[in-house]
């Protein structure tokens, strides 16, 4: 088959902070298939900040994806113009996945990764996933992080000035307002710097409590664009932030700055990054024992 026809069929899915641990072993699947068409089904963030990725994507949320889990994800297959050509599946997912099961007897080679947080075995996540899709791929290849897209909001803050995100996925992940709010006050005590609260649409409660305590003005700025939050958090001065899918885009986005981590294990779970000091709250002992 020619291999401008022969397409790499790649399948992720996780929140922001496990797509960006995912994107080095991505950019080794892309430089290793040079020639081949790399199709992507992963969540909408990945289109947003690392389109150099693949050739074609398509969202995980899309309805036709949900085919590729049926016993006809042939036909699904056949009738997508972007995945008929595929040849290889290459599936971030645990072992015996229904997806799996199904690109298996439509006559795909699956190459399965297992690299979902549960799966962790010890480490940096980021690498074991670049390390398990060497594996089994056989590929040979430097680590490397990609950068992702960034893109200067329309309104830029007067410089210096500050990110914070008070919110997490989890709430467990989310630390005291007060402790937050005292981190950003001492890193900002040698400097005026205006301060930046982000705010997602599940973090209301988180940044209403943040605000309280911290007492002074600040600008919320609610669900940038991921490009924007990029941007913005490639020129504060600094970063103050849980284990969250932003502080993964703080990590790879260059920040310098600070991530408060709770019940998880910064030994795997810590963004990438060398900016980023990474410090302690305290959690009650059933909290710790679920990472």
């Amino acid at each position: 088959m020619d291999a401008r026809h022969d397409t790499l069929l790649v399948y992720l899915t996780g929140a922001l902070g496990d797509v960006i641990l995912t994107t080095p072993a991505l950019a080794l699947v892309r430089e290793a298939c040079a020639g081949r068409h790399v199709h992507v089904i992963a969540p909408r963030c990945l289109a947003e900040l690392y389109p150099g990725l693949y050739d074609s994507f398509t969202s995980a949320d899309a309805a036709a994806v949900a085919g590729l889990f049926s016993a006809g994800a042939r036909e699904s297959l056949s009738a997508h113009p972007a995945w008929r050509d595929a040849t290889t599946a290459v599936l971030f997912e645990r072992g015996g996945s229904v997806i799996a099961r199904r690109m298996g007897e439509a006559g795909l080679r699956v190459v399965n990764i297992d690299a979902l947080p549960g799966a962790n075995a010890g480490g940096r996540y980021g690498r074991l996933v670049w390390q398990r899709t060497a594996a089994a791929l056989g590929i040979a290849g430097a680590f490397s992080i990609p950068a992702p897209c960034a893109r200067a909001p329309a309104r830029e803050p007067r410089q210096p000035f500050v990110v914070v995100h008070p919110g997490s996925g989890s709430p467990r992940k989310v630390a005291p307002a007060a402790l937050l709010a005292g981190i950003c006050r001492a890193r900002r005590a040698d400097q005026a710097c205006e301060v930046l609260v982000l705010r997602g649409e599940a973090d209301e409660e988180a940044v209403a409590g943040f605000l309280g305590a911290w007492g002074g003005a600040a600008r919320v700025i609610d669900q940038p664009p991921l490009p924007e939050a990029a941007w913005l958090l490639a020129h504060a001065a600094f970063y103050v932030g849980n284990d969250s899918g932003i502080s993964h885009l703080a990590g790879v986005a260059g920040a310098r700055g600070c991530v408060v981590f709770g019940p998880t294990d910064p030994r795997v779970w810590r963004p990438f990054g060398a900016g980023l000091e990474v410090l302690r709250f305290p959690v009650n002992s059933s909290d710790r024992a679920r990472p």
